[in-house]
């Protein structure tokens, strides 16, 4: 089982050490217990030239694939660029599902994309990644992979059986289980419970679940996002134009899509209100944005964050202003180790503060707003608001300033 840690500037600190002095075994053997997510935010803080080095201390093929797909943009790119067209086709793409195996091959040099492609082995996995890659990437195409699990509703339970065990040979998670007609044409769900319970000789179309939620491969992926939100989906389908079954797109895709595009929000506006500003606020923790509040987690602020300091960097090269100070505002609706974690990661990506708090969605025992939505602020807030400074203050001392606000009357 792996470790999982947390990742602070003492501990890159004490691999950046053990690189230097070319620990090598001492290296592998801490990798080896650690977590893929832990490896990944490893590589994403230590200096660029030990990328290469740290990476092939990874042994394990299926681990070393799935840290890449984690890593951030930059050590990514980089990596990428050290990392022989063999190597990455023989040690991360014949490691990966098609879309995980699409995206890598997507930010690679048009040269090396085409040598990469031509060392892939598998010719069925080789089509597949072309075929991803034509979609244009703000596309349900863009995000599907084709591993799945389908049946034909001319089956009976047996043969869908045998059929399934094969095809689960390929996939490392299975969500859903498809019905297709002879032409691939998809007609619905497969109960696996219903499955079980059937009578051996019993057609699958005559046990199928009809109703299903699809989207074409052209849709726009922010529409995917907020289809599979709205209906509490862990799998989609995805289909062409004549409605034939061709990919599938997981919780997991919505989730980085979701994440990717809160990352370039803040960014953007940072970089286009950056010459009229003086100080920048994040706010992950209104209440009145559904589903803002999620983004105060400590693996996405600090995604966040990088961005946003990077525009910061950026903007401030190119004008030579002085970079404008960037700050944190905290949810008093946290658990108090929340909200340490939230100032923690303001400090580590170096932010000039944080503002406790926002408005809360907890109501007074009594009084008029007991039904009312949205966040609240005012007397009810003050008592918590105040509790979140001092507790603030005594987490940080002097490390980060802290700007008072909430519980105003």
């Amino acid at each position: 089982m792996s470790n999982k840690i947390k990742i602070n500037s003492s501990y890159i600190e004490y691999f950046a050490s053990l690189i230097k002095d070319k620990k090598c075994s001492e290296i592998k053997k801490i990798i080896t217990d650690l977590h893929v997510a832990d490896i990944a935010e490893i590589i994403n803080y230590i200096d660029n030239k030990d990328i290469e080095y740290f990476y092939k201390l990874i042994t394990e093929k299926e681990k070393a694939a799935a840290v890449v797909v984690r890593l951030k943009s930059y050590p990514k790119k980089n990596l990428l660029k050290y990392l022989s067209a063999k190597e990455i086709s023989k040690n991360i793409i014949q490691n990966l599902a098609t879309d995980d195996a699409a995206d890598i091959i997507g930010e690679l040099a048009t040269k090396k994309k085409r040598t990469v492609l031509s060392l892939i082995k598998n010719l069925k996995q080789s089509d597949d990644i072309n075929d991803l890659l034509r979609y244009a990437e703000n596309t349900a195409g863009s995000l599907m992979a084709k591993e799945l699990i389908k049946v034909n509703e001319n089956w009976n339970t047996i043969q869908c059986l045998k059929e399934m065990r094969k095809q689960a040979n390929n996939i490392q998670k299975v969500y859903t289980i498809y019905v297709v007609n002879d032409n691939n044409k998809l007609l619905g769900l497969m109960s696996l419970r219903r499955l079980l319970l059937t009578e051996k000789s019993t057609a699958i179309k005559n046990i199928i679940l009809r109703e299903i939620i699809s989207v074409k491969a052209s849709e726009y992926r922010e529409n995917v996002v907020n289809l599979m939100r709205k209906y509490n989906l862990v799998a989609l389908p995805v289909v062409d134009d004549v409605g034939k079954l061709i990919g599938r797109i997981t919780i997991d895709d919505v989730m980085d899509v979701a994440k990717e595009e809160a990352e370039k929000d803040y960014a953007g506006t940072m970089e286009r209100l950056w010459i009229f500003a003086d100080l920048f606020v994040v706010n992950v923790s209104s209440p009145n944005t559904p589903n803002l509040r999620e983004l105060q987690s400590g693996s996405e602020l600090d995604r966040i964050l990088t961005a946003c300091n990077d525009v910061n960097r950026r903007m401030s090269e190119s004008t030579g202003q002085q970079m404008k100070p960037l700050l944190v505002k905290v949810s008093p609706d946290l658990e108090d180790a929340q909200i340490c974690a939230v100032a923690d990661t303001a400090i580590s990506q170096g932010c000039a503060g944080i503002v406790a708090t926002n408005t809360t969605l907890s109501r007074p025992a009594n009084g008029r707003v007991m039904d009312q939505k949205g966040g609240l602020s005012g007397m009810p807030l003050r008592k918590r608001s105040t509790e979140v400074i001092h507790m603030l203050y005594a987490h940080c001392g002097t490390q980060l300033p802290i700007v008072g606000v909430g519980g105003v009357s």
